[in-house]
């Protein structure tokens, strides 16, 4: 299994939008440091607000059924958040 990140800028009733899966890692732990320290300025400055960590295994269609951790930009850094509501009926966010 890895651990894909994927930012988004905003969504809707669809999900994400304008989004970019921007890495992955073995490791829960070291993707969620990645992205609660920002590592490589993932949010772009402020053009990518939000993140998500998803967990994916191989095969295809790996990330369907997976639990995504979600994150919104606050006071300076990811800070994870409930999943939006309009994502409840959503999978395979970053990959497939």
């Amino acid at each position: 299994m890895i651990y894909t990140i994927m930012t988004y800028r905003y969504y809707d009733e669809w999900g994400p939008q304008e989004y970019r899966t921007v890495g992955y890692y073995p490791t829960l732990e070291e993707a969620r440091e990645a992205v609660e320290t920002n590592a490589c300025d993932i949010n772009e400055d402020g053009y990518y607000p939000y993140a998500i960590i998803e967990d994916v295994r191989p095969g295809l269609y790996g990330s369907a059924g997976s639990n995504p951790i979600f994150f919104e930009w606050k006071d300076g850094g990811y800070k994870e958040v409930k999943e939006p509501e309009e994502f409840a009926q959503l999978t395979s966010f970053t990959m497939g």
